[in-house]
């Protein structure tokens, strides 16, 4: 049992090494999606996105599987096994490429959302951006905001459109194949 916990905190002292580089590659990206280095890294994360699922589904079920469930409680706490369990159900293999896939529309979704082309009173913002109007004290000008974003979201409605169609098929997909009659189940395991 004690080697077992060694190994569980091992693995979640790389696991959280793994996942502060791609957050902060994340952020990178999300300051300036335009920048080449922050795009490519994104892509690269994107890429890896459904192997360090698989990675941590395999080692969810080996830990599930394992003899000494009641030393990792006991060391780590029952909250573990418990996250485990949820973890253990939402891969397949056969939604490897849908993950991935998945990982590139909400990153183009990111892109689209960023670009400074929100026009609001001689300025351009991004959809963030010009969020910070939204609470203003001034009534006209929460009013002219939200428009400026409406203005926004019409110029690029089909493309939006099409991307959130796309992710739902997706995401009903990865559902129905993990044997869900939808995503939502599949959405909370997460």
């Amino acid at each position: 049992g004690a080697d077992l916990v060694g190994l569980v905190r091992e693995w979640n002292e790389l696991r959280a090494t793994i996942d502060t580089n791609k957050n902060v590659a994340m952020v990178r990206y999300h300051q300036d999606t335009r920048e080449p280095q922050a795009k490519a890294e994104q892509d690269f994360w994107n890429d890896s996105s459904p192997l360090l699922r698989e990675l941590d589904v395999v080692h969810a079920r080996a830990l599930l599987g394992s003899e000494h469930g009641e030393a990792l409680d006991r060391e780590l706490g029952p909250q573990l096994r418990a996250i485990m369990k949820c973890l253990a159900t939402t891969f397949a293999p056969e939604i490897r490429d849908a993950l991935a896939e998945e990982a590139k529309l909400t990153t183009r979704h990111v892109e689209l959302t960023a670009l400074p082309e929100v026009e609001f009173r001689g300025e351009k913002y991004s959809m963030a951006g010009v969020g910070k109007f939204f609470t203003d004290g001034d009534r006209q000008t929460r009013l002219e905001a939200h428009q400026a974003r409406d203005t926004f979201l019409s110029s690029h409605a089909e493309e939006l459109d099409s991307l959130y169609d796309r992710l739902v098929t997706l995401r009903h997909g990865m559902g129905t194949s993990l044997g869900h009659e939808t995503f939502i189940p599949l959405g909370y395991e997460l």
